[in-house]
């Protein structure tokens, strides 16, 4: 009989960047997924796809007829990010 064993990552582990310590909160990470995954496509081309649409809405003015709901999926992607980076500043 084999027995699988999972290997546990730290709740928290602290990062150290230039003097500025970060905390990663493994629960934090999940809840802002979980949060994101309710209103887009959490994988990386979901983000990356967000990231570009937002960006270029603000810069270059690109959708001019965006509708309400468009905007405000933007703006609460925007929101739930300053959430988990705040969560991370230790």
């Amino acid at each position: 009989m084999i027995i699988e064993r999972r290997r546990q990552l730290p709740i928290k582990q602290i990062v150290d960047i230039d003097g500025a310590e970060f905390k990663v909160n493994h629960k934090e990470l999940k809840d802002f997924l979980v949060h994101c995954s309710s209103f887009m496509n959490i994988n990386a081309p979901g983000f990356e796809a967000m990231i570009h649409s937002i960006s270029d809405n603000i810069i270059d003015c690109e959708n001019a007829e965006m509708t309400i709901e468009e905007l405000k999926i933007q703006l609460k992607f925007l929101r739930e990010l300053n959430f988990f980076l705040k969560s991370i500043v230790v």
